[in-house]
């Protein structure tokens, strides 16, 4: 790692984390010279929770006065974080805080170079009973006054990182480059093309999200390749699906790959076509897939999900992100994804991308209503819905409380706003998740 490190910390006055109300700072050079050291308290211009007040100790009465973020920022702190690797304690909680305090005051949000104290950790000291700043602190013999002091865990933080170069030397730092999250926020979009190159940007997104990208999470690239095959008339997609071949052929995303995939699929979901509902829905769809390609839900992932989420919630309040919202909060309240946690949170989202569960049992006709939607491999939708009558089942047009099943032909539909389903199965969705017991199921399932 060569040039200069900053060392940060931040507090938040509530759980939005949205703002800071301490920062500690320790910049040195590459041998570890200190060149500038400093905390301070901040008025965030926002409300304090108990809960957090709990944690730092710091209440409303001790930040009034206090310059605000901004005032710093322009008067010098800006200097201090410029042109150097950040290092934090769970760097990325400090990071997304960073970010959305300097996009709240309207500043640009640069693409720092940064090293996770924490995970580093993680990765060349496994056994360890956790790995929270005190636990490591102990371990390197650094000292720790006062946890949730901006400036002492600043300094504990920057023992720990000498500590583990001392001990495994310069190999064991990966330094990532933290894109703020503004760089994904939703965009709007049209067409079949549109909902293929969405969803590519959706995925690119969500393979991101904690930072780096992982061999086994590429197999959502690669899918996504292999599903785009049907649109096979379309340059535009015939041209993603080569980039994506280029990129993958040694088996690992770099980088500069990445950002050349996102860039070249970011004009695709700007058409404004579609409403605004529908393509955050898209992007969702993408996210959700790339985030749990490997199977895993990390801390990071999770937290930079709910950031994303509560943009699109900023747009609009839908049923899958509210309950993504609501799993979230959970997961997110003590800063680690449990096993259970996890394994809910995948199931969550398996359930988005796949809502067309197989019947638990065989279908029942009569005096149960109906709702088709797709192209159907029986035939035409007309002579569906004569074959349902015939076995005792009505026809509804519209999805309600009152419809026992929702229907998707085998063959799909190219009209469908959301890849593999339409407006009428995410209408079923909203209805599941208020207790109706209405069921999606696909043609199949019909046994016509």
């Amino acid at each position: 790692m060569a040039g200069d490190i900053t060392f940060f910390d931040v507090e938040t006055p509530n759980r939005s984390n949205s703002k800071i109300c301490s920062i500690g700072v320790v910049r040195t050079d590459a041998e570890g010279n200190v060149q500038y050291e400093d905390h301070f308290l901040i008025d965030p211009e926002q409300g304090f929770d108990s809960r957090n007040i709990s944690i730092h100790g710091i209440a409303p009465s001790m930040v009034k006065g206090a310059p605000t973020f901004a005032e710093l920022w322009k008067a010098g702190l800006f200097d201090v974080f410029d042109g150097s690797t950040l290092v934090a304690h769970n760097a990325t909680f400090d990071l997304n805080v960073l970010e959305k305090t300097l996009a709240a005051y309207g500043f640009d949000e640069p693409e720092y170079p940064y090293v996770c104290t924490m995970r580093t950790a993680q990765r060349v000291l496994p056994g360890l009973p956790n790995y929270q700043l005190p636990t490591l602190s102990q371990r390197y013999g650094v000292a720790l006054p006062k946890h949730h002091d901006a400036l002492c865990d600043t300094r504990a933080c920057e023992g720990v990182f000498w500590g583990l170069l001392s001990e495994f030397g310069k190999g064991a730092f990966d330094v990532s480059t933290f894109i703020p999250v503004s760089c994904f926020a939703p965009t709007y979009v049209a067409s079949n093309r549109s909902k293929l190159m969405t969803d590519l940007y959706g995925i690119l997104v969500g393979l991101s999200l904690d930072g780096t990208i992982s061999p086994d999470e590429l197999c959502a690239l690669r899918k996504w390749a292999e599903d785009s095959k049907s649109v096979n008339d379309d340059p535009i997609i015939r041209s993603a699906r080569s980039l994506i071949g280029g990129a993958l052929e040694d088996g690992v995303l770099e980088a500069r790959e990445h950002a050349a995939l996102l860039n070249f699929a970011r004009p695709f979901v700007t058409d404004g076509h579609n409403t605004q509902e529908t393509v955050c829905f898209q992007q969702l769809l993408g996210v959700v897939k790339g985030i749990s390609a490997d199977g895993r839900i990390t801390e990071p992932e999770a937290r930079r999900l709910d950031d994303w989420v509560s943009q699109c919630n900023a747009v609009f309040s839908d049923g899958e992100f509210l309950a993504i919202e609501r799993e979230l909060d959970g997961v997110l309240a003590d800063g680690v994804v449990a096993p259970e946690e996890e394994e809910r949170l995948l199931a969550l989202f398996d359930k988005i991308v796949h809502p067309m569960a197989a019947a638990c049992e065989a279908v029942q006709y009569q005096g149960k209503r109906f709702v088709l939607t797709g192209n159907f491999t029986f035939g035409e939708r007309s002579a569906v819905e004569e074959a349902i009558r015939q076995r005792g089942g009505e026809i509804a047009k519209g999805v309600s409380g009152k419809v026992s099943y929702v229907v998707v032909g085998n063959e799909g539909s190219e009209h469908y706003a959301n890849g593999e389903y339409g407006s009428k199965v995410r209408k079923a969705m909203e209805l599941q998740d208020k207790g109706k017991p209405i069921q999606i199921i696909t043609e199949t399932d019909l046994c016509l």
